[in-house]
């Protein structure tokens, strides 16, 4: 038997055998062939799903329910000598004119020159004038919406003190205005502009920053910052960001008492955070923690003085349970030393309730 003869009994004797290795050979090759080309398709969409929402933004700065100059903006371009862009987002809902249609998360955007440009649109957001505005493709067709048509934008309130803080009252807590479409902004317009890595387009509504600062009755505020750097050093742009601010970018307001010869610090959210009050102590650390509460009455021995303001300090040695009063309020009470005071005033409950 020559070996020709030997190789063709081989292969029929064993035929079953070498087409199921075949055949697994073939579907184990089909698959590892489709999970790369699943692989490198689904890489491909991702990247594509995150330049149709960022374009060319590489880093933000936000401050969530906190809002800061938008000067702030402008030193931290100049210390990083790059483009930044400033911005001013809110929470909206959105009624068509007939009201017949409603979008209740809507994206509200104030931007300003820059922010197009760092996204590389086709459309200038900032350019709309008082009361216009560049919305989403997919809100358009929601709403059933074309440029020159009006609908009705509703804003949750942005302001320098929390809108849940009791000190806020609930008719100021939106804002309405009826706005007219100036443009539909496509997908390649970048009118899937989102932070948020979601696989739902949300619903944007373009303004110009200046327009939603003075519907908002704020003054040249922000709460986001964006800007394009590709392959930066966040400790480099920290440490830029940290040369660009002031206390006045938080709200922080820094005078000069000269009844007492003291610098005051106080915020324009009423109440300092307190890691802001310990960063304050070991920079000052002869400085005087003070919280003032305004209260109702202050009474004794059947004499009140209404609407009084109570500190609470570490300027005195005073015991739990002991107050100090100035001379004028003593005379208003006939009140001496070793007399009990009762001290009235509101307390925050449950869902804002003052008790």
């Amino acid at each position: 038997m020559n070996i020709l003869k030997l190789i063709k009994r081989s292969f029929f004797h064993y035929l079953r055998g070498n087409i199921l290795a075949a055949v697994g050979l073939a579907i184990a090759t089909a698959v590892i062939a489709g999970a790369f080309v699943i692989g490198d398709s689904l890489s491909k969409s991702l990247e594509k799903a995150v330049q149709l929402r960022l374009g060319g933004i590489t880093h933000s700065i936000t401050a969530g329910d906190r809002l800061f100059t938008m000067e702030l903006g402008e030193r931290f371009s100049e210390n990083s000598e790059l483009m930044v862009s400033r911005t001013l987002v809110a929470e909206g809902m959105a009624i068509s004119q007939e009201g017949m249609e409603q979008l209740n998360r809507v994206q509200v955007i104030g931007v300003d020159e820059n922010f197009s440009k760092l996204l590389g649109s086709g459309i200038d957001y900032s350019s709309t004038g008082a009361g216009e505005v560049v919305i989403s493709e997919n809100m358009a067709s929601r709403l059933k919406l074309q440029p020159g048509e009006y609908f009705m934008l509703r804003m949750k309130s942005a302001g320098i003190i929390p809108m849940n803080t009791p000190l806020v009252s609930d008719a100021g807590q939106t804002v309405t205005r009826r706005v007219r479409v100036a443009a539909v902004a496509k997908d390649d317009d970048f009118g899937r502009f989102n932070l948020r890595v979601s696989q739902t387009a949300p619903y944007n509504v373009f303004v110009n920053i200046s327009w939603l600062n003075s519907v908002m009755e704020l003054e040249a505020m922000a709460n986001a910052l964006f800007l394009s750097s590709e392959g930066a050093d966040p400790s480099t742009l920290e440490d830029n960001l940290r040369g660009a601010f002031r206390p006045r970018d938080v709200n922080l307001l820094v005078r000069h008492r000269d009844e007492v010869d003291m610098i005051e610090i106080s915020s324009e959210r009423v109440f300092i955070d307190e890691h802001l009050s310990e960063s304050l102590g070991k920079a000052y650390p002869g400085g005087i923690r003070v919280l003032t509460y305004f209260v109702n009455s202050i009474e004794t021995g059947g004499k009140d003085t209404p609407y009084s303001f109570v500190a609470a300090t570490e300027r005195y040695d005073i015991e739990a349970g002991e107050i100090k009063i100035n001379a004028w309020l003593a005379n208003d009470l006939d009140a001496k030393i070793g007399d009990t005071l009762i001290v009235r005033y509101f307390e925050t409950g449950p869902r804002r309730e003052l008790e």
